[in-house]
């Protein structure tokens, strides 16, 4: 299904019926484990009116929101084998989540706060991070271990002591970044993928 198609079964009432106990779950739960999420649409305009769900401090295990929309919180979330390919993260927070083998494939992160965020054996192949004007995409103090950053496009990012641990950039862009004390160990980037960047 494309990701247009999986939102908009979350406008078929038939659907939605059939997905009560999980809705109630994603509204109340601390902990979501083995769901099927794909094309919500949580913290934004849309029919479900999922406006005050978070996952502040919750932990998501082997869940897949591929193709959803966040405009909410997952600051100190714990995320865990789950799937965010095609997802739009849209000026919401993941400072200091802890995100493991999970995948962020072609994702975009627009104007998010991703301070101190803690990921290890994720792919962001293909993702977008990038500043609107005015506010820009925070990931200051993150840490990144063993990540796919192939294709990645980082545009106006706040990088300053962010760390990259075995991390792959292949085709990988940095436009515009401030990467002052950013540490790359067993992967950088070449100098020829940092355009217009302060090092």
């Amino acid at each position: 299904m494309t990701p247009k198609e999986l939102q908009s079964r979350w406008k078929n009432s038939d659907f939605v019926e059939g997905q009560k106990t999980v809705l109630q779950a994603l509204s109340s739960a601390d902990s979501l484990t083995g769901l099927d999420l794909r094309g919500i649409v949580i913290g934004r305009e849309h029919p479900l009116k999922l406006y005050k769900v978070h996952f502040v401090r919750r932990t998501v295990r082997d869940v897949d929101f591929s193709a959803g929309e966040f405009g909410s919180s997952l600051a100190e979330s714990v995320l865990e084998s789950s799937t965010f390919d095609q997802a739009k993260f849209l000026t919401c927070s993941l400072g200091r989540a802890r995100i493991s083998d999970c995948t962020f494939n072609d994702a975009l992160f627009e104007s998010c706060d991703l301070t101190s965020m803690a990921v290890q054996n994720s792919r962001f192949v293909g993702a977008v991070f990038r500043e609107r004007p005015s506010m820009g995409v925070q990931l200051m103090r993150s840490r990144f271990t063993g990540c796919d950053f192939s294709n990645a496009v980082f545009r106006g990012a706040e990088l300053r002591a962010a760390k990259f641990f075995d991390c792959k950039f292949e085709g990988a862009r940095f436009e515009k970044c401030d990467l002052r004390a950013t540490k790359f160990e067993g992967g950088a980037p070449a100098e020829s993928q940092l355009v217009r960047c302060t090092v």
